[in-house]
């Protein structure tokens, strides 16, 4: 009786090991691994840069593209109700 409850608490205790110290370590080196397969993948998402909090971005399109220019797209067109 006693060889079964020390073999029980010894597995007890290697599981608590496992949950404890190994299981975050594996996953947090999956999900790394995870996340660099993503970025090699879709390099239009960048990893974004350590900033500042309250610190803004912000990325103008138009500007990049160089297309300044303001496409005409039509003429105003007044418009009666009718009745």
């Amino acid at each position: 009786m006693s060889r079964l409850i020390l073999i029980l608490l010894i597995i007890y205790i290697i599981y608590r090991l496992l949950v404890r110290y190994i299981v975050p370590y594996l996953v947090k080196n999956y999900l790394k691994r995870q996340q660099a397969k993503f970025f090699e993948q879709n390099p239009s998402f960048k990893e974004e840069e350590n900033r500042k909090e309250g610190d803004v971005k912000i990325d103008n399109l138009h500007e990049k593209a160089g297309n300044t220019k303001k496409k005409n797209i039509g003429e105003y067109v007044d418009f009666e109700e009718v009745e």
